[in-house]
């Protein structure tokens, strides 16, 4: 059974600790959402806090968070997984927007992942 570092990152008895694959990719996707495009330095397309805060004026940044997310992905050699969706979620505060993103597995029969941000 395959095990996946997981975010943040800790030590368990003097190893990093471990947790099972689609618990690793929904941590990925919560650091990356609060990650700004660009900083990271292992990965250009990685960061989609930019992308949420403009979103508000400017709708359409949403798909361009959806390319860059996927291109992250490659990037990281994360290949059976991807993002098919982000929208904005109907319980979305007056001052504060929340979004749902739709991930779904390339492996036959894996169900889609919803993550709330």
């Amino acid at each position: 059974m395959a095990s996946f570092t997981a975010f943040p990152l800790r030590f368990r008895d003097a190893f990093l600790r471990r947790t099972e694959e689609v618990e690793a990719i929904v941590q990925l996707f919560r650091v990356m959402a609060v990650t700004p495009h660009g900083s990271w330095a292992g990965c250009a397309h990685f960061g989609w806090r930019d992308f949420f805060e403009r979103a508000r004026v400017r709708p359409e940044l949403i798909s361009k968070a959806v390319e860059e997310a996927n291109s992250a992905l490659r990037d990281l050699g994360i290949t059976h997984y991807r993002v098919a969706a982000i929208t904005k979620a109907g319980d979305s505060q007056r001052d504060i927007d929340s979004y749902e993103v739709s991930i779904i597995s390339t492996e036959a029969g894996a169900e889609a992942i919803r993550l709330q941000l």
